[in-house]
């Protein structure tokens, strides 16, 4: 991974640095959002869920707002955006420490928070327009390392003082807009400048009929976001069943260790086992959807804490094919000057996912036990699986087939 990152060019390497920062200042205060609402403003639990919850669809409503403007207004006025009003807003928190403040500010954090996930890997496509698949698991781990950094952190920030976490997150923010006028000012991410670059892409997506293309790729994103409902479950049920069975607070972070260890030093053992069975992308996200029913099966049978090890390291593997292989999928139906309104719609699922995921997780749990919630995730599993069928028939049906370039890159 190291030997990668040094081959890279400065401007992907100049990416890095740059999700990571974002990243990291998000990873600080998405956990304790509901600690900070239930301990600091007396919110009760019922009304913060729903609060997260109308945060998360702000989130969705500004993935799909914020690729849209990444195309066809400013891409990197679209970007200072999705850092510059989160900083107001996590200042004003800070500051303000009341229901009022918090409840304006909470929900444009989501909502222009929202632009920066949708563009993420439309802007590492207008960097690499070849990158296919590497662009997207480049994301993916780098998204990790930082969310991994940032919530370890943010506990030991959060412990100390209920504003630090938002404090943490102003600083982040501040870096990251210093950071991206210094590397980016007079760096090109208009659609103009890809499509020189991309006219094989052109060519490629020029035949698919339009209204097949928005179904297939409403399909995917439809399949990522019932997945998604399993995955929510780890951060609902699974917390209060390790509570139940009286293990150490310590030892659901430690799951989410495992998991950040796993997605970073396994990342070599993942590229080996695709190049050797010349796995496609749309293979990739086949078999990840069925291990990922594997994997709620698992939890769902799970009668102590090895039980939800072993589930963790069997989801961590499917979610290593899937969520790297979705956005990169989604790039090939995506014109010159389509990238962000492409991947802003893909990137939608995860979000209503975890909009859905608590809610409806939370519901089961409370009305029919954690044994029928877990076994309906793996229903919603399953339900992906299906989903990503019906997509892989609608890329027949499209005639579209990986790019050159993102084959290359599965097979080097």
């Amino acid at each position: 991974m190291f030997k990668s990152i040094t081959a890279m060019t400065p401007d992907i390497r100049h990416l890095v640095l740059l999700i990571f920062m974002y990243h990291t200042g998000a990873s600080f205060i998405w956990p304790v959002y509901m600690p900070y609402m239930n301990q600091e403003l007396g919110i009760s639990l019922a009304t913060g869920g729903t609060l997260l919850s109308i945060h998360f669809a702000m989130q969705f409503a500004g993935n799909l707002v914020g690729g849209i403007l990444f195309d066809r207004w400013k891409a990197k006025t679209t970007i200072v955006l999705s850092s510059a009003v989160p900083l107001v807003c996590s200042v004003a928190i800070g500051i303000g420490g009341n229901f009022t403040v918090f409840i304006a500010c909470f929900l444009p954090l989501g909502f222009f928070s929202g632009f920066f996930y949708a563009v993420t890997n439309a802007w590492a496509t207008r960097l690499r327009p070849t990158g296919g698949r590497s662009n997207s698991n480049l994301v993916y781990v780098v998204l990790n390392v930082a969310g991994a950094v940032g919530t370890a952190l943010g506990g030991t920030a959060y412990a100390i003082s209920h504003a630090l976490a938002y404090w943490c997150n102003v600083l982040c923010c501040a870096a990251f807009l210093g950071l991206f006028f210094i590397y980016f000012r007079k760096h090109h991410l208009s659609c103009t400048a890809a499509k020189k670059d991309d006219s094989a892409s052109a060519r490629q997506t020029a035949g698919i009929p339009s209204q097949l293309k928005w179904i297939a790729l409403g399909t995917l994103s439809l399949g990522v976001m019932v997945t998604w409902f399993m995955y929510m479950q780890w951060l609902t049920v699974v917390p209060t069943l390790l509570q139940n069975i009286q293990l150490p607070s310590y030892s659901y972070n430690l799951l989410w260790t495992i998991n950040a260890i796993i997605v970073v030093l396994a990342q070599p053992l993942i590229s080996w086992a695709i190049r050797k069975c010349r796995l496609s992308l749309k293979s990739q996200l086949l078999w990840g959807g069925l291990i990922f029913v594997g994997s709620s099966l698992v939890m769902a049978q799970a009668g102590g804490y090895a039980g939800f090890v072993v589930a963790m390291v069997i989801m961590t593997v499917a979610e290593m094919l899937v969520w790297p292989s979705v956005p990169a999928l989604a790039a090939d139906y995506a014109e010159p000057g389509q990238e962000g309104t492409v991947q802003g719609v893909v990137a939608g699922g995860p979000t209503f996912g975890r909009v859905l995921g608590p809610v409806v997780g939370g519901m089961l749990f409370e009305r029919t036990g954690a044994s029928a919630a877990l076994y309906a995730s793996t229903l919603f599993a399953a339900l992906g699986v299906l989903c990503f069928l019906l997509f892989i028939f609608l890329a027949k049906k499209t005639k579209t087939s990986l790019s050159p370039a993102s084959r290359l890159q599965i097979e080097k």
